[in-house]
């Protein structure tokens, strides 16, 4: 056997001083002996101030009597490894470490080495990589494409739900399993299975090329997809496997088929007025000299009939775009049923002539809150559809009704009516009237229920028809819904609520700005307001708010969220750059994301629309109450103390009577910390009024702060105004 020979002191030390592991060598009693610099660090200790004979190893436990017991478990053992327990550092912080120990024997003495390892920092990485792994798992799994991940043995090792639901199957069953298992399933299904085969086999022999796999199923319905297989590799880019992407194009296939259709159609419909167009019009060219008076106004009148039809095709498909693309671009303001009755009738007055129409308005009818030509739009599809169908010696009837919280608006035919089985249906595209009826005589396209019933289920209505007629004669009634606009009923006096003293505010010393670009609420606002007394502007836009709030300021500010060119958010934050004015964000959003960024940016309260009017007012009176603290201040048009003049309104400064030019960042500095001063303005808050954007920094701050200082103090060695709270920000002294 070998010599046991002892280790001497010295290269144990060089062995283990600049160990990463954390070790010391403590004697039998527990005092500490040697310890390298990860043990000193770890424990919060200074090397160089500490001696290892000042450690004593039961102190640097969290429970009394663990390192006795720790120590004497080493002493029977021999060695303890990785025991779990709770340790001390020198500021007191408890963590979590995994303790390990063994007896030396170095130069005849018995010593004990300890080491362990913090498992506080590995238990942070830890729930570091789970919080990651679960956000990008949570990420897969909510993707609506399918994505599944092959290892470099071919394995499946990850599927996620949208995989399944594209495809009809259970994504686990195939975890683990051969990629070709879930080939075999999509050529199975697949409406060409040789072909997406050769494709399937190409795409992966070339997947570093990131190819595209385009097929079509047909497993009871049909549907399009592409499959795109990419390379998986480490940071080191080395390969670990491939994955694929599955995506359904079926929307995107039949939306680019709708798109063709649409352009067939629109140049079929236009064709047709045109040859008419294009005949009349050469007959007139060639032989007009030759015709008479009559003949020549007959032609002239086919040619206005041509083109009116040519206008009316061209906007039936523009709306058919409009429905499908999603945006009507409604653009509702307050209307009378009754006018847009009259209106459509006479934009339908060219298809009506052959017809008596019979209108019945009922008495009162409170306004709605509409989109006037979508509505007449809307009037006028019907009454078209009515004459293409309604023999011409029976009258058409509309009739124009309230009926509790909507308007009901009815366009009634006497013709042959709509089979009850056709009746759900017929307001979809392209379905059309009874075969070899009408629709074949005068060219209907069966667009214009489609269109209408959008255009009412966007205004919140409902369209519906009832076939047979009430009284049980043949014909059809297409009946449409509008919400309807409570109104304040006229000539009566509104009640007023007393209110106690001291929640009384006298409105007509106060202006209030509102923010508005619909020029409908912004009626709506002025008139509520005007009543109370209050004094009322009114900006259409970001620019002329900030404008007004700058050179008068108002008093209270109702700010709405979608302005031309900008948001409300964006207008309240440049307002707080230099005004603590209150602010009211009046809108239609509800989402709690909404509210909380309004509140971020600065707004005093937020009321969402539509709200009871004694509400606004009521937090309009809330804020005035606590808003006089701000108005003195804030209004004051010049500030001046020690030879420094500062004119907010011009946006001028004076130096002992002499003007100083300032560039617009220092300005706007200047301005806000003379609005607040004896006041520590924090480097933090001066950056988010100067950037609010976030491309702001500690440099640009002092660099700014640097040269006003050149500009503005009698000796920018000793600044009289600006003075620095060193890590904190700064104070502007009067």
């Amino acid at each position: 056997m070998p010599d046991e020979t002892p280790v001497p002191e010295t290269i144990y030390r060089d062995l283990f001083e600049f160990s990463p592991t954390p070790t010391a060598l403590f004697d039998e009693g527990g005092r500490g002996r040697l310890a390298n610099r990860a043990f000193f660090l770890q424990l919060g200790y200074d090397p160089a101030l500490l001696r290892p004979e000042a450690l004593a190893f039961h102190e640097l436990f969290d429970l009394e009597g663990a390192g006795a017991e720790f120590l004497e478990q080493v002493r029977g053992r021999g060695v303890v490894r990785r025991r779990e327990m709770r340790l001390v550092t020198a500021e007191g912080d408890r963590f979590t470490a995994l303790l390990s120990g063994r007896k030396l024997a170095i130069q005849d003495e018995e010593w004990l080495e300890i080491s362990f390892v913090n498992t506080a920092r590995a238990e942070q990485l830890a729930r570091t990589l789970r919080r990651e792994y679960t956000r990008m798992a949570s990420l897969v799994e909510n993707l609506a494409a399918g994505v599944f991940l092959v290892d470099r043995q071919g394995n499946l090792t990850e599927a996620n739900a949208a995989l399944g639901n594209l495809l009809g199957l259970d994504p686990d069953e195939f975890i683990a399993e051969s990629y070709i298992k879930l080939f075999a399933h999509l050529i199975a299904i697949a409406a060409e299975p040789e072909v997406l085969q050769h494709g399937l086999h190409r795409a992966v022999l070339n997947v570093n090329e990131t190819p595209v796999v385009e097929f079509t199923l047909d497993d009871g319905e049909v549907r399009h997809l592409d499959l795109t297989v990419f390379p998986v590799r480490d940071d080191d880019g080395q390969p670990l496997g491939w994955g694929g992407l599955l995506q359904d194009l079926t929307a995107l296939r039949e939306g680019a088929a709708w798109k063709l259709e649409l352009l067939s159609m629109l140049s079929h419909d236009i064709r047709s007025p045109l040859a008419t167009l294009k005949g009349h019009a050469t007959a007139l060219l060639t032989s007009h000299t030759h015709w008479s008076p009559d003949m020549v106004t007959e032609f002239l009148e086919a040619i206005a009939r041509g083109v009116d039809r040519l206008t009316h095709q061209v906007d039936r498909n523009l709306a058919l775009t409009r429905v499908e693309t999603g945006r009507l671009g409604l653009r509702p303001e307050m209307a009378d049923p009754a006018r847009l009755c009259r209106q459509a009738l006479e934009r339908a007055a060219g298809v009506l002539e052959d017809h008596r129409i019979d209108l019945e308005i009922g008495d009162p009818l409170p306004q709605v809150r509409a989109d006037p030509g979508r509505v007449e739009e809307t009037l006028v599809n019907l009454l078209e559809n009515a004459a293409r169908y309604a023999p011409p010696e029976l009258p058409i009837t509309v009739r124009v009704a309230a009926e509790g919280d909507w308007i009901r608006f009815t366009v009634q035919d006497r013709g042959p009516g709509v089979p009850p089985e056709k009746q759900a249906a017929i307001f979809e595209k392209y379905v059309r009237g009874e075969p070899g009826g009408a629709d074949a005589e005068t060219g209907g396209t069966g667009l214009g229920l489609y269109i209408s019933r959008k255009i009412v289920e966007a205004h919140g209505g409902k369209l519906w028809v009832r076939s047979p007629l009430e009284d049980g004669e043949p014909g059809a009634a297409f009946t449409f819904t509008l919400p309807v606009i409570p109104a304040v009923p006229e000539g009566r006096p509104r009640e007023k609520r007393e209110r106690p003293d001291d929640l009384q505010v006298d409105e007509a010393r106060y202006r209030v700005l509102v923010v508005e670009d619909e020029t409908d609420y912004q009626a709506l606002l002025h008139t509520t307001l005007a009543e109370e007394g209050y004094q009322v502007e009114i900006a259409p836009d970001g620019g002329t708010a900030l404008e007004i709030v700058r050179t008068s300021p108002p008093d209270i500010v109702l700010l709405d969220w979608v302005l031309p060119n900008t948001t409300g958010l964006q207008v309240c934050r440049s307002i707080r750059r230099w005004s603590h004015v209150p602010v009211i964000m009046v809108t239609s959003r509800t989402a709690q994301e909404d509210i909380i960024a309004a509140f971020d940016v600065g707004v005093d309260d937020y009321i969402v629309k539509p709200y009871p009017r004694e509400e606004l007012l009521a937090r309009i009176r809330a804020l005035l109450r606590r808003g006089e603290t701000w108005a003195v201040e804030e209004k004051t048009a010049r500030f001046t103390v020690d030879g420094l003049t500062i004119d907010f309104d011009l946006g001028e400064v004076y130096v002992q009577g002499r003007r100083i030019e300032l560039t617009a960042t220092e300005l706007d500095l200047l301005t806000y910390m003379a609005r607040r001063p004896r006041r520590v303005l924090t480097y933090r808050q001066l950056l988010d009024e100067l950037w609010p954007e976030g491309e702001g920094t500690r440099h640009a701050l002092s660099v700014h702060v640097s040269r006003l200082r050149k500009k503005i103090e009698p000796d920018p060695g000793e600044p009289r105004f600006i003075e620095t709270r060193w890590g904190i920000g700064y104070v502007f002294k009067t």
